[in-house]
């Protein structure tokens, strides 16, 4: 399985960056990573020296597709940006990820699947809800 995102590069690059990552909106069942892109934060981030990734996930109603299959594509996916290099396309450099400097975000069902991320490892550092599901639902 293939897992796709669009890594939006910091300006500077020093050799480790913290990053946002974000997943959209759709109910589960609908949307993509290029999909309501929140440009306000995009821009906020790069500013604050931040990479930002937009990240698909197996959608709900693709045959088979359950709420662990969602989970195990965030999980594969914090794997992976953490265990990766990346290069700056416009300065050359080589940097990583920094595993203790990733916040996890999105918008409505988005704001579940940043909720979801905690499972992962590394872990986020911080969740930002945006028009997300409130209550207590995972401490029960």
């Amino acid at each position: 399985l293939e897992i796709k995102f669009d890594l939006y590069h910091p300006l500077d690059v020093p050799a480790t960056v913290p990053v946002v990552i974000y997943f959209h909106a759709g109910w589960l069942i609908t949307g993509d990573r290029n999909s309501v892109l929140p440009i306000w934060l995009m821009k906020r981030v790069e500013a604050a020296g931040f990479a930002f990734i937009s990240a698909d996930y197996r959608l709900l109603p693709l045959g088979g597709v359950t709420g662990h299959d969602i989970l195990q594509d965030i999980k594969d996916l914090f794997a992976f940006i953490a265990a990766t290099d990346y290069e700056h396309p416009a300065k050359g450099t080589r940097y990583r990820i920094d595993e203790k400097a990733i916040l996890a975000t999105g918008q409505s069902a988005g704001s579940l699947c940043a909720f979801l991320s905690n499972h992962a490892t590394p872990k986020p550092k911080a969740i930002f809800s945006l028009y997300g599901m409130g209550g207590d639902f995972f401490v029960r």
